[in-house]
Formats: structure tokens, C-alpha cells, sequence
């Protein structure tokens, strides 16, 4: 839980830092904020084929049985 509210947390924090630089940038290139949006929704679903190729399903699991396939090796 810990992780994943880390990884959220800091996501927003840098999407928002870098919003307005990256709005500036394509605004002067293309004199539009389009390809903003676009970047961010490339990124969205790498994120989402990355979650749903390499995170393992979990439900209907035990807490132990999830954390022994987590250690195992």
C-alpha cells in the first residue's frame, strides 16, 4: 500500500511541476497546448499495459499467499 500511495503521490506532484513548462514549451512550438494532453495520455496507458502485463492479479488470494509469491525465488 505503502508503494503504491508513494507512486501516486508522487506522479501528481510531478505532472503538476511540470505542467506548466511543458504547456509554455508546446505552446510556443505548435501554438497550441494539444500535444500536452497527448503526452500525458501516452504515458496513462504505458502505465496501464505495464500494470496489467507485469502486476499480478491478487484477488480472491490470501494475504500470506500473496506475500510468498512476493519472496519466493
Amino acid at each position: 500500500m505503502m508503494i503504491g500511495s508513494f507512486s501516486v503521490w508522487l506522479t501528481a506532484y510531478l505532472a503538476n511541476q511540470s505542467a506548466p513548462m511543458l504547456f509554455e514549451f508546446f505552446e510556443d512550438l505548435t501554438q497550441s497546448a494539444g500535444p500536452i494532453f497527448f503526452l500525458f495520455s501516452f504515458i496513462s496507458i504505458f502505465a496501464f499495459v505495464f500494470a496489467l502485463k507485469l502486476i499480478p492479479e491478487t484477488k480472491g488470494r490470501l494475504l500470506e499467499e500473496i506475500a510468498e509469491s512476493w519472496t519466493k525465488r
